[in-house]
């Protein structure tokens, strides 16, 4: 262990410098670098670094900012024990964006116990949202495909948060900072990574692209509609979805849950080229739904 503990400490992790059987090892040796700084003796929760191209630094969400703060007025085995409230409505329900805070200023040498319940819990959030199996309404014939897409996938996207964990015990790894901000954005955005890298080479780079080409208008609805938690737009949005056709509403209903169009044609059976004429008819019904919902 002390043999260990004095590489990291001279030799920071880098993401894709150690095999997966060694992440787990460097995760959970003590936090070696340098504690926060920066933060203000007023200020409870410390700032993110990470900056935006204007210069101005990522902040969290004033929900993960409020529940941080109620969060480090608790024992940490107390924040442990409240993971296992899944109700996200419930007061004591612990985000995700917390679970990776705690995490990456957490000695797990320290603090086990509690660690590693937090650790777990992460992967199996992340496990849930990157699903694994056979999905409902897949023809037989590319389920097995499918199956086997989503597990690499899955691991691509697990072994990916791994090694920036692993790099943030020991330097301070500002690609975090959007994951500790917008959880799911930045997850998504992994996923995706992970779809361009690990999609099954019998699809051509030709074929990838056009299936994977989203027309701006249209993608940029789908990402209002999938982003908008106004409670009121959320069940417009619904109400306008359960209005379409069923091959229309299921298209919409796989790329809100954030399934490329390349999944989503092998779900449905049907040819990259008709799941494009199905999304683009089917968000033009929904938006024209929801503009006369709100004119009236």
């Amino acid at each position: 262990m002390l043999i260990s503990v004095f590489i990291v400490q001279r030799y920071p992790v880098k993401p894709g410098s150690l095999s997966q059987s060694q992440y787990s090892k460097v995760l959970f040796l003590p936090n070696t670098r340098i504690p926060d700084t920066a933060v203000k003796e007023t200020e409870l929760v410390a700032p993110l670094r990470k900056q935006k191209k204007d210069g101005t630094p990522y902040g969290r969400p004033d929900r993960v900012e409020t529940k941080l703060t109620a969060l480090y007025e608790v024992p940490i085995a107390e924040v442990a024990r409240r993971l296992e409230i899944t109700d996200r409505d419930a007061s004591e329900h612990v985000p995700t964006e917390c679970i990776l805070h705690f995490l990456r200023r957490m000695d797990a040498e320290a603090d086990y116990g509690p660690f590693e319940k937090l650790f777990q819990e992460l992967r199996r959030r992340v496990s849930k949202a990157v699903r694994v199996g056979q999905r409902r309404g897949a023809a037989p014939t590319a389920a097995a495909g499918i199956a086997g897409f989503d597990l690499e996938l899955q691991d691509y996207v697990l072994d990916e948060l791994m090694k920036l964990l692993c790099a943030d015990r020991v330097e301070y790894c500002e690609r975090l900072d959007f994951f500790e901000a917008q959880f799911n954005s930045a997850l998504s955005k992994l996923r995706v990574d992970g779809q361009r890298r690990v999609l099954p080479r019998a699809n051509s780079q030709e074929s990838l692209e056009l299936a994977d080409e989203v027309p701006k208008a249209i993608d940029e609805a789908l990402h209002r509609m999938r982003e908008n938690e106004d409670e009121n737009y959320r069940l417009r949005l619904l109400a306008a979805i359960n209005t379409l056709p069923p091959d229309y509403r299921r298209v919409i209903q796989l790329l809100l849950k954030g399934y490329t169009q390349i999944e989503a044609a092998k779900v449905l059976g049907c040819t990259d080229k008709t799941l494009r004429k199905r999304r683009d008819e089917a968000v033009q019904i929904v938006l024209k739904s929801l503009e006369e919902e709100t004119g009236r």
